[in-house]
């Protein structure tokens, strides 16, 4: 059995998780999706009813990594702040604010105490992250307390299976990823996990979890109209598109956009 960590270990390996070269690159890959063409717009027009006010709105896209949504925001027209701890991520997620031409912010910190007043940001969004804090509900908590009294909490991810009978998902998963890496004739990009990266998720409160989770969760941490937002024009988007990920997309798990809002 794996020795129990701190909070700032966990951290520190999961830090060093993603600044990893070969990692960063392959999560950077598929963002033509967010910048261009019937996807983008339908992400667009998804998160813009998810914010629910006209723009400009401040917006903090926690743990923004390569600066997906952080960079999306900005073309909405809202003023966006990505938040990350991988300096590797933020030189990406800078780059791709320089190309677009944006007027967004990227600044290293931690998602667990986003160095920000209270009631600052109209919506705080975050895809992807809270499977590897080791405080989550004390994230979701500072999240709310930068959000002003009427603003939304945006979470994205996808719906795991959230029983202990997972193991046969993760199989498939990882067959479909390998004919897919065969029959598309794309080179695998390989990277070697963190040392300790494996056991420190394992710690995680949230390593696997789906909507219903979370929105207990936000329940606990005082917001209301807790709901999920309809993300079809995505999936039809996205299943359209010669150039996306769908199956791959849909295998992870039933890609959900859970909305809650500050009383």
């Amino acid at each position: 059995m794996a020795t129990l960590k701190t909070a700032d270990e966990l951290k520190s390996i999961f830090q060093e998780g993603w600044n990893i070269p070969e990692r960063v690159e392959n999560y950077s890959r598929g963002v033509k999706e967010f910048t261009e063409g019937p996807t983008h717009v339908a992400w667009r027009d998804t998160l813009a009813a998810a914010a629910g006010g006209t723009a400009p709105l401040d917006v903090l896209d926690v743990g923004t990594g390569p600066g997906i949504y952080a960079c999306l925001y900005a073309q909405m027209g809202h003023r966006a702040v990505g938040l990350d701890f991988s300096e590797r991520m933020l030189t990406v997620a800078r780059q791709r604010k320089a190309e677009l031409q944006l007027d967004c912010e990227f600044l290293m910190g931690d998602a667990e105490a986003p160095p920000f007043d209270a009631e600052s940001f109209d919506v705080v969004s975050s895809r992807h992250v809270l499977f590897t804090l080791p405080r989550p509900g004390v994230a979701i908590r500072e999240w709310v307390r930068v959000l002003k009294p009427g603003g939304r909490l945006i979470l994205m991810g996808n719906d795991h299976d959230e029983s202990p009978n997972t193991p046969p998902r993760r199989r498939a998963t990882q067959l479909w990823n390998q004919l897919r890496r065969r029959f598309t004739k794309r080179p695998a990009r390989r990277w070697s996990p963190a040392t300790g990266y494996t056991d420190a998720l394992a710690q995680c409160p949230l390593r696997r979890h789906g909507s219903l989770t979370l929105r207990a969760v936000m329940e606990a941490a005082g917001l209301d109209d807790i709901h999920l937002h309809p993300t079809d024009s995505i999936e039809q988007a996205r299943r359209q598109s010669p150039t996306s990920k769908t199956r791959q997309f849909v295998a992870a798990g039933k890609f959900f956009i859970l909305v809650g809002r500050k009383p």
